[in-house]
């Protein structure tokens, strides 16, 4: 495709053009199924990552069983650097802080976050950490992958990024959990 179209400089800017307005109209299309969950936030400045969501949905559930969802509000940041997130299993933790990185990276691409009222500032840096079924066949076990993740990320972080660790002492047995 990139030898058929490399043609002159006109051409490769209408190209880009057609590719932006694509964009615009995939935000907006998703905003419109998001209904009430559509929010285009406010942005804060602050000196340390903050995210404000009101009634946050995890998009990819909200959309895919909207009468069953329950939203959450969540308010990270407020000058605290660390927020655990607790709660039963199958409480909707997970879900949560999932829907949250959806907003932030959704807000910083400047298209609608899946809550009805947020307000955040930009991360220099979004983190996720999740157990990988694959971490658990390798050399160092899971526990070892999962120290290794949060080593890269805590000495790659700022009090800008927004981190995400979700079951951070997730082990390949029980002893090794222990």
């Amino acid at each position: 495709v990139k030898r058929r179209f490399n043609g002159n400089e006109q051409t490769k800017r209408a190209y880009r053009a057609i590719g932006s307005l694509d964009e615009v109209l995939a935000h907006d299309a998703f905003g419109k199924d998001l209904g009430e969950y559509a929010d285009l936030p406010e942005i804060l400045e602050r000196n340390q990552h903050e995210l404000y969501a009101e009634s946050l949905v995890n998009p990819i559930q909200y959309l895919n069983r909207p009468e069953g969802y329950v939203p959450n509000t969540l308010h990270i940041g407020r000058g605290r650097q660390l927020i655990f997130l607790t709660g039963p299993n199958s409480g909707g933790k997970t879900s949560s802080s999932t829907g949250a990185q959806h907003a932030q990276i959704l807000f910083q691409a400047g298209g609608y976050v899946p809550a009805k009222k947020a307000k955040m500032t930009i991360a220099d840096h979004v983190y996720n950490q999740v157990v990988e079924p694959n971490d658990l066949l390798d050399e160092e076990g899971g526990l070892g992958s999962q120290l290794r993740r949060s080593k890269e990320i805590l000495f790659g972080c700022s009090p800008h990024s927004f981190i995400v660790v979700d079951d951070l002492n997730e082990a390949t047995t029980f002893e090794e959990k222990m």
